[in-house]
């Protein structure tokens, strides 16, 4: 399936000083679903308060001369991790709205599903960004409210600079999730996502970007 129904939703998020902090994906046309990890101060024993500054919105499919859409974090959409670590979310809103689309079909998944799926990071070793691809191998993380992502073997694995993209169902184009965390590690296979269940759970305001009862048909259920 071709790429370009997701380009225009696939966000590269920098600070102030145009570092990478991670990607997002844009919903609707004046706000960024990301996690909330990447945009904390790098510094030990940071506060998880939530940041008081505009973020540069890079937008992978219209790249264009001119600085980029900026944004900051919406009132009320800051869930940054706590001590169980189950919750990482953050929901900027830009400054401007923009000039397209209504954003991607968000989609709950069903327990036990199990699909091909790929996401758009930025690494370090890749910061204009690249895909990986991985497969759902069910639940996990803190507290069972994750799904596991198992890598390709062949692929790129994931790495800082995935967080806060968004899970590509490879079949439908539905966003099933967003990337939270990876084994520590370079070339792990392991990764895990937000599912949208869990999403809309802690951060009720992106309901409006759902769609539907299930990302998949009952033939994914499990066994």
């Amino acid at each position: 399936m071709s790429h370009s129904g997701s380009a225009q939703w696939r966000a590269c998020i920098r600070d102030d000083r145009a570092a990478i902090r991670g990607a997002g994906i844009v919903l609707g046309d004046r706000h960024v679903l990301t996690c909330a990890h990447i945009l904390l101060p790098q510094i030990a024993g940071a506060e998880a308060r939530r940041p008081d500054q505009d973020f540069q919105v890079e937008l992978v499919g219209h790249r264009a001369a001119g600085p980029a859409p900026r944004g900051r974090v919406s009132d009320g959409c800051w869930k940054p991790p706590q001590d169980d670590q189950r919750v990482d979310l953050a929901l900027l809103g830009l400054a401007e709205p923009l000039p397209y689309g209504s954003g991607p079909v968000l989609r709950r998944l069903p327990s036990g599903a199990r699909r091909a799926v790929r996401m758009f990071g930025f690494p370090a070793t890749v910061p204009t960004g690249v895909w990986a691809r991985t497969r759902l191998a069910g639940d996990g993380g803190p507290g069972g409210v994750w799904i596991q992502l198992d890598s390709e073997p062949t692929g790129p694995a994931l790495e800082p600079g995935f967080s806060g993209t968004a899970v590509f169902d490879e079949e439908t184009e539905h966003v099933l999730g967003i990337v939270v965390s990876y084994l520590a590690g370079r070339g792990s296979a392991l990764s895990w996502m937000i599912p949208v269940e869990t999403i809309i759970r802690y951060l009720p305001r992106v309901r409006g970007w759902v769609s539907g009862d299930s990302a998949v048909g009952s033939r994914w259920r499990r066994a």
